[in-house]
C-alpha cells in the first residue's frame, strides 16, 4: 500500500494498492470547484487511479497513465545535498 497526498486545486488523498505496473484506488477530495484545465487534471488523476493508473519509473522520471492520459514527473536534484 501507498499513502498519496496530490495537491492541484484540491487536495487530494488516499491509500493505493501497487501491483503489476499499477496503482490503484480511490482519491478523497477537499470538493473545492476548479476552473478549466486544472479541474480537468484532478479528473484525470481521480479515474486514473480508480480504473488503475500504469506506473514507469527510469531514472529521475516517473510516468502515470491511463487511458488517453499521461503525467510526467521529474526529480530535482535537492540543492542541501550538492
Amino acid at each position: 500500500m501507498l499513502q498519496v497526498r496530490v495537491v492541484i486545486v484540491n487536495v487530494m488523498s488516499g491509500t493505493l494498492e501497487y501491483g503489476h505496473g499499477t496503482l490503484t484506488g480511490p482519491l478523497v477530495s477537499t470538493m473545492i470547484a476548479g476552473e478549466g484545465l486544472l479541474e480537468e487534471i484532478e479528473e484525470a488523476f481521480v479515474a486514473g487511479f480508480e480504473a488503475g493508473m500504469n506506473v514507469l519509473m527510469e531514472e529521475a522520471t516517473m510516468t502515470f497513465s491511463q487511458g488517453g492520459n499521461t503525467f510526467f514527473f521529474v526529480a530535482q536534484p535537492d540543492s542541501a545535498q550538492q
